[in-house]
């Protein structure tokens, strides 16, 4: 009697092993399933061990055979792979940001200082923190190298003018303009370079922070010129 039984079990399992379909994906993971339905692009199923339960769906590129409950096999063309695929479409789609001179580059999209600006207050806070920071540089830099210049031709002005009196008594003043009007341009130039600096690094960041998040998200982004100027579209 426990030898039949013992038969009876033995046969049972072969019986339920061979009754199974097989999916074997391209990471060569193994799904005992129940096939419902098979197409051009995805297939359909339903785990073996729980037929009433939810229906499953797996896209054909990510499955390289089927092995069906009656020995027949069925094999899917190999297709570029998966993850390298994704990677190409992300590269296309989110381009890197690129920075020449005071015109800045996304892809075919080409913004000026402002707009760009406007994009990464928008999309990118961390990376506009630092641009807005290089920008107010620059700007500082600007502004003392103007004062200095104005300085100076202000002492050369004087010094001609009291080169003439030679009464004159505040010749010193003349050379104290140009002493500051000096110190001002040579304290813009560290001012540029390290604004300078700051802009270029807030493109970094867009690239490996903010531009990461966007691919993650998988949300589209689009420039679209308008009347007030150039506009960023997102599509989900």
């Amino acid at each position: 009697m426990k030898k039949n039984v013992f038969l009876f079990a033995m046969l049972f399992f072969v019986l339920r092993i061979s009754a199974q379909d097989i999916i074997i994906t391209t990471g060569s993971e193994r799904i005992e399933a129940k096939i419902l339905e098979v197409s051009s692009s995805e297939i359909k199923y339903k785990r073996f061990n729980n037929q009433d339960g939810p229906l499953f769906i797996i896209e054909t590129k990510k499955v390289s055979s089927i092995l069906y409950s009656n020995g027949e096999v069925q094999a899917f063309e190999p297709q570029e792979d998966y993850a390298k695929q994704e990677s190409k479409e992300a590269y296309i789609r989110y381009p890197k940001m690129m920075k020449s001179g005071n015109r800045f580059y996304y892809g075919n999209d080409v913004m000026d200082k402002h707009q760009y600006s406007n994009y990464l207050q928008i999309n990118c806070p961390i990376a506009y923190q630092t641009f807005i920071e290089g920008n107010g540089l620059v700007g500082g830099g600007t502004a003392f190298f103007v004062a200095g210049s104005i300085l100076d031709i202000g002492s050369v002005i004087s010094a001609v003018k009291l080169n003439a009196d030679r009464y004159a008594t505040n010749k010193e003043l003349a050379i104290w303009m140009g002493v500051i009007g000096g110190a001002f341009e040579i304290a813009a130039i560290p001012m540029w370079i390290v604004g300078g600096v700051k802009k270029s690094k807030s493109v970094d960041i867009f690239n490996e922070q903010c531009n990461e998040q966007q691919k993650a998200s998988q949300v589209t982004l689009k420039f679209q010129a308008s009347q007030n100027g150039l506009g960023v579209a997102m599509n989900f």
